[in-house]
């Protein structure tokens, strides 16, 4: 008998394979083309039931030599398998086993079908997973063992016929409610059978019970039926697995719901590596240890920085790596904190239409943050969104729009409206940035929500309220300007920057904020009328010089004269900026340079602008 699984390297791997009648394989052949073979240990057969397994005369291949069948016999030394126990020489010998039809009633093409709206992550687990599913024909869910759980079906010891199938089940789940699955592992079938049962072929009452027991794979594989079972809503949302894992698990348990239940046991699968050490694992006590040290948040944000690919490192490296990027964010949010301690939000919110520029930049990179984090939850990419936070928090919150706003943070009055607009902007950041964080560190963010103003009047804790969602309130075109401008505004600025640094010891200046910037545009400049416009519409509300850092920013028009000495910025060369010191003294409440100091006598190193905010005027507001 040929078939295309036969190699001149293995042959066919009847020798000692354990797969019901030699390997499945071989099955599959034999019963195509013979009907399946007979078994020599089984009483059934005629001529070597009482032979010795390891006979050395081998009478099978002196009955195939006297039949002229035998085209060439020899003896070869190879490892033969032995029990892990008792290490004696294992028989192979073929019985009857249960197994699972994975192409009946067009099953494979109905968990196909099911199966493209998995969500897998990652991508490349969904292509494994389907590749299964369509090599996968039978399933073996039985074996012989004296331990696990049997198989639930009895059968005549007279004729071999079996009882129906669904009476079986229904008296043996029974008997495990009542005694457990220890309760049918040792009954007799007497015991558990209704005295009026008779085999419906022969009308005998002598039966036995399959000698087969349910394979852990099986058990596994349906385990969450049994965890679902007393629960309203019969679904899992998530299966999560080890990249170590079974790889058959993930299409059997898909095939096996989708036959049963008619619908996939649930709608996405996450792989993950195994959480290791420095060596190759890690310890309870070692654990236990990181959490004393560095706290249960960092233990938590170890395993969210961790790949889908990947082992899953906890280390006390690792740890300290990442400490220094968490406590840059503690320290901003604390900075936060520490300027709402007077705020009120029913009575010192400010509305959206009266918040600076600046302000509602900085909403408008919160509001994207909201809508990239809220994407790596959905797609389960953990490490992507403490990044994503942090590049909020350290970079765009400190290094740009705290900078920018701390002048007037520290310098307008406690009730100006430029203040409290500050202080809305810090308080929805903090309201944000505490539901952001829960999932991964649930201990800090706790603890931040404690600390936001009239945050614990409306929700006590931080995971009793809404996770933040995408505001979709505002044009998207006016949102793309919005960005466009920002961006255009804040490449000047970066670039400003750098010639200032270049030419720092020729200007003669500390730093910037004693500079008064002029600055001119080309009109033949290719973008000339939108760079005019943009800042001079910022120049007109009085915030470039705050964007900018400097005590005076002036734009000319563009008629005027274009100066022998000036600095063009890189990448716009059409926009020249004239950098010269301020004229006046530093005002030691708000750090501009201004002429206006040392005019009063009362407060001779302070601004008029400062001084009529000690006054109690509005100059500042």
């Amino acid at each position: 008998i040929m078939d295309k699984h036969v190699s001149t390297e293995k042959g066919t791997g009847c020798n000692y394979s354990i797969s019901s009648q030699t390997s499945f394989k071989d099955y599959e052949v034999n019963t195509f083309h013979i009907g399946g073979l007979n078994e020599a240990l089984e009483k059934s057969s005629q001529f070597y039931f009482d032979n010795k397994i390891f006979d050395p005369s081998n009478p099978i291949s002196i009955e195939l030599e006297r039949r002229g069948y035998l085209f060439s016999s020899d003896f070869s030394e190879q490892m033969y398998p032995h029990c892990s126990y008792c290490n004696q020489p294992l028989i192979v010998k073929s019985d009857e086993h249960w197994y699972f039809n994975l192409i009946a009633n067009h099953l494979r093409q109905r968990t196909i079908k099911a199966f493209n709206a998995l969500k897998c992550f990652p991508a490349s687990l969904k292509r494994n997973v389907r590749h299964s599913i369509e090599r996968n024909t039978k399933w073996k869910i039985s074996k012989r063992r004296i331990w696990g759980i049997p198989v639930p079906v009895f059968y005549c010891n007279k004729c071999e016929y079996q009882l129906d199938l669904d009476d079986n089940i229904g008296l043996c789940n029974r008997l495990i409610e009542q005694k457990g699955v220890e309760g049918l592992i040792n009954i007799k079938p007497e015991d558990i059978l209704p005295y009026e049962i008779i085999c419906g072929n022969c009308g005998s009452r002598d039966f036995r019970i399959d000698s087969n027991v349910l394979t852990s794979d099986f058990v596994s594989v349906l385990s969450y039926k049994n965890f679902l079972s007393d629960q309203k809503s019969k679904f899992n949302d998530l299966c999560l697995k080890s990249n170590f894992h079974n790889g058959r698990w993930d299409s059997l348990s898909l095939s096996s719901s989708m036959a049963t239940d008619g619908e996939l046991p649930f709608t996405s699968i996450v792989k993950y590596g195994y959480v290791k050490g420095a060596g190759n694992s890690v310890e309870k006590i070692q654990i236990a240890n990181l959490i004393k040290a560095f706290g249960a948040d960092m233990i938590r944000l170890c395993i969210a920085f961790a790949t889908h690919n990947k082992y899953i490192t906890i280390s006390e490296e690792h740890i300290k790596s990442l400490s220094k990027q968490y406590t840059n964010i503690r320290n901003i949010l604390r900075f936060i904190l520490g300027n709402l301690n007077e705020f009120d939000p029913k009575n010192d919110f400010v509305s959206y239409e009266n918040l600076h520029e600046i302000d509602k930049w900085i909403l408008y990179k919160l509001n994207r943050l909201i809508e990239s984090v809220n994407q790596f939850y959905e797609n389960f990419q953990f490490y992507h969104i403490y990044s994503e936070i942090y590049k909020f928090v350290v970079f765009d919150l400190s290094k740009i729009y705290i900078s920018i706003v701390r002048r007037r943070l520290y310098a307008f009055p406690k009730w100006s409206i430029g203040r409290r607009a500050i202080q809305t902007v810090f308080h929805k950041i903090a309201m944000i940035i505490a539901k952001l964080i829960a999932p991964i560190l649930p201990f800090t963010s706790e603890e931040l929500w404690g600390y936001i103003p009239n945050a614990k009047e409306k929700y006590n804790s931080v995971y009793l309220s809404d996770f933040p969602k995408l505001d979709k309130s505002q044009n998207s075109e006016d949102l793309d300007n919005f960005e466009s401008d920002w961006n255009r505004i804040l490449k000047i600025r970066s670039e400003i920057y750098k010639t200032f640094e270049r030419n720092r010891k020729e200007l003669e200046i500390k730093n910037l904020s004693q500079a008064s910037l002029t600055i001119y545009i080309d009109p033949n400049y290719k973008d000339f009328e939108e760079i005019y416009k943009l800042l001079y519409k910022f120049a007109t509300a009085d915030i470039l010089s705050e964007i900018f850092m400097v005590s005076k920013v002036q734009v000319m028009q563009p008629d005027s004269p274009i100066p022998d000495i000036k600095y063009n910025l890189e990448g716009f060369e059409g926009i020249f900026i004239e950098i010269k010191p301020t004229i006046g003294s530093r005002c030691e409440r708000c750090l501009i340079y201004s002429n206006t100091v040392g005019t009063s006598s009362l407060y001779p190193s302070l601004c008029n602008r400062c001084i009529a905010v000690l006054e109690g005027e509005s100059a500042y507001a």
